[in-house]
């Protein structure tokens, strides 16, 4: 399946906005150390996520071989687009081996509500700290050609997942379905800025979405990975669209595979500290 330009520049922008999220959550805990202060929910990441901002990061979370160019990009080829509501359109299938168990169960979405913020926000436990480098797992989800993900119906299939909206003004998935435990992975929308404003969630509408987690962050990363890709799995059973991996590949057996191992290498690191 070849990539439109279209898709390739929304995976680009997916990866910076990762950067981006990644390196404000990292001084914010330098802060949260230093002061003593318990988190902060929805914290106002405008000036921390200023589109052509550059930022030296003395610790990249990606490594240089993720990181991706935009020579040959165009922007000429992003058509006319039209919002869409919760259809299903299942994707090519992951072969059956490399498919996992669902770690919590499916749940109906029922009516579109206008519940208030507070109900579907979370609290999250702190990531565990430790010395390795940030090692970011991400995967890009995007809607089909000329199709965008709606507001209401997009946020029921969030919350259908278990996602809940906090810290940094996305979405968390935690170790608990009611939104308390430790945060396992986040997800941002694939655009500029990123986070997503639940006051105006009928008007809100984007092209694609980023799920990403911190490898180094987790007694059992590669739970959580197994976890992640089965979530994303469940996404864009609801939403339609396909997945990408950090290379801005279709998901694959093979790249499935790689990044098992990109979390098993951490896990030795980890365990020879």
């Amino acid at each position: 399946m070849l990539l439109t330009i279209a898709q390739i520049v929304l995976l680009i922008v997916a990866l910076v906005i990762i950067a981006r999220l990644i390196f404000f959550l990292q001084k914010q805990q330098q802060k949260k150390r230093l002061v003593k202060k318990e988190p902060v929910l929805c914290v106002d990441l405008e000036s921390s996520l200023e589109v052509g901002r550059h930022d030296d990061l003395s610790q990249p979370p990606f490594a240089e071989d993720d990181l991706l160019t935009n020579e040959g990009n165009d922007f000429d080829d992003i058509g006319e687009v039209r919002v869409v509501s919760r259809t299903i359109e299942i994707v090519d299938k992951i072969p059956a081996a490399e498919k996992e168990p669902i770690v919590f169960a499916r749940k109906n979405h029922g009516p579109k509500t206008t519940a208030p913020v507070e109900q579907i926000t979370s609290s999250p436990k702190k990531v565990q700290e430790t010395n390795l480098p940030r090692e970011i797992i991400s995967l890009t989800i995007l809607a089909k050609k000329g199709q965008l993900y709606a507001g209401y119906d997009l946020l029921q299939v969030l919350l259908a997942a278990g996602f809940r909206y906090g810290d940094m003004s996305i979405f968390h998935r935690h170790e608990n379905l009611d939104g308390t435990g430790e945060v396992l992975f986040s997800l941002a929308q694939a655009v500029q800025p990123g986070t997503f404003d639940l006051n105006d969630v009928g008007a809100f509408s984007c092209p694609g979405l980023i799920v990403f987690m911190e490898v180094n962050g987790h007694d059992d990363p590669l739970n959580v990975l197994n976890t992640m890709i089965d979530t994303a799995k469940l996404l864009v059973e609801d939403l339609g669209g396909d997945i990408y991996d950090d290379e801005r590949k279709p998901l694959t057996a093979g790249s499935l595979a790689r990044l098992r191992s990109r979390v098993l290498i951490q896990m030795r690191r980890k365990a020879n500290i």
